[in-house]
């Protein structure tokens, strides 16, 4: 099974980098891309992609993309990126929803495994 992954990233090189790794690994394929949080929502609604990998400026945790996010996206397991590399930004933004956090600076190394992982969790 090829996994699908929408990507929300407003920096466009960022947003080139991460379309490249993930597809260019055998099991992933980029779906839908987005610059911003309204982009992301509606792609989100439309595609319920297996894995959303979304920039943590994106994600609004009083509402959008985590208020009733097992009803409207309930399939959809989210990977948010972000510059800080410490275990209390990954565990808030686990807390509120998120299934994975990963420091920008790994993503190179460790985005196309975090995906994998988060997908096996994708109810059949």
């Amino acid at each position: 099974m090829s996994v699908s992954v929408v990507i929300a990233e407003p920096a466009s090189a960022q947003r080139d980098a991460v379309v490249a790794l993930v597809n260019a690994a055998p099991d992933q394929h980029v779906v839908a891309v987005a610059g911003s949080r309204e982009g992301a929502g509606d792609l989100l609604r439309r595609i319920n992609p297996h894995v959303a990998v979304v920039d943590v400026c994106l994600l609004s945790f009083s509402g959008f993309l985590f208020r009733g996010w097992g009803t409207v996206y309930r399939d959809t397991r989210v990977i948010a990126i972000g510059p800080e590399d410490s275990t209390a930004v990954a565990a808030f933004v686990v807390a509120k929803g998120a299934a994975h956090y990963l420091c920008r600076a790994h993503v190179e190394d460790q985005l196309c495994e975090a995906i994998r992982n988060v997908a096996a969790q994708v109810p059949a």
